[in-house]
């Protein structure tokens, strides 16, 4: 894979742009503004979007998932819980002026909110919800992974991290990606699709040393990692062995945040950034920061998994 450029999609000013996600059932592409607690979503056809439709649940959050059931599940300030998006057209709305809507608590954070939140997460092929948190100071090993199933039952699956971020899992459901962005790592598992649970953790990307920081990821259908780089204005694509084979620029931003697939043959890699952080002057000189950017990738990434029994 040679050098590719990102495209800009959506042009918008998000503080903190994060957690895309894709709905096949409705052609929908989903993601964040996690400062501002706003969920955005947008109809994807032929490569355009259409309206942005912009939502606040009753708290604030910091990832989302998709509910077998329907609706959303989402990791908050408050903990774990579900929320329902109004039908598609049927609430105007708009990116500055998002439509409120109710949140249903299922699960309180098993963590001291003072000095933890909650920060990247998913849906797992167990149907549970995979939250990851963050020491808030981005100092000390604080952050947790936990395991949150449908009937709110709690398992830590791992401790000591700064900032939890970027995972995903492989096509073969035997391998299981994490992300630590302080300490410049994308730890690999064992996973058990019997249990659920992880083991013989491995460093399996190491950026020491780089200006650049490992944020979110996605994983694509021949088991390769697009690995978003905070501060380095790209992504780069890895193979299953850990070697990098392919990067794709993100013009005129430096903070790209995450990616999911989408689109309808689920070759378009969608990817987020953020101005967080910026000088007024470094907000004037990225006006493209927070915006949403598109790249076709040419290969398939794999659907998304759904929260529930």
């Amino acid at each position: 894979m040679k050098n590719n450029q990102a495209e800009l999609f959506i042009q918008m000013r998000c503080e903190l742009g994060e957690g895309p996600f894709w709905d096949e059932k409705t052609g929908r592409l989903h993601w964040l503004d996690i400062l501002n607690g706003t969920v955005f979503r947008t109809s994807v056809t032929a490569g355009n979007h259409g309206p942005i439709e912009a939502f606040t649940p009753s708290s604030l959050v910091a990832a989302v998932g998709l509910r077998k059931d329907g609706g959303c599940v989402a990791s908050t300030d408050r903990g774990l819980g579900l929320f329902d998006l109004p039908m598609p057209g049927t609430a105007v709305s708009e990116p500055e002026k998002p439509v409120a809507i109710p949140f249903t608590l299922v699960a309180r954070p098993g963590f001291d909110t003072a000095k933890v939140v909650y920060n990247d997460g998913k849906c797992g092929p167990d149907g549970a919800f995979w939250a990851g948190s963050k020491d808030r100071a981005h100092k000390d090993g604080l952050g947790l992974l936990e395991r949150v199933g449908a009937d709110g039952k709690t398992d830590v699956l791992e401790r000591d991290l700064v900032i939890s971020n970027g995972l995903g899992w492989s096509p073969d459901l035997r391998r299981f990606y994490l992300t630590d962005s302080p300490r410049r790592a994308i730890y690999r598992y064992d996973y058990d699709a019997a249990t659920g649970s992880l083991s013989n953790r491995t460093l399996w990307i190491d950026t020491t040393g780089q200006d650049e920081v490992p944020d979110g990821l996605a994983v694509d259908s021949e088991g390769c990692v697009w690995s978003a780089r905070w501060g380095g204005a790209r992504l780069l694509r890895y193979s299953p062995d850990g070697v990098e084979i392919g990067e794709v620029s993100v013009p005129g931003v430096s903070q790209v945040s995450s990616c999911c697939f989408g689109g309808s043959d689920m070759k378009t890699l969608f990817i987020t950034s953020a101005l967080e952080g910026f000088s007024p002057a470094r907000r004037d000189r990225e006006a493209l920061a927070g915006s949403v950017f598109a790249f076709d990738a040419g290969v398939r990434g794999l659907p998304f998994h759904r929260f529930g029994a």
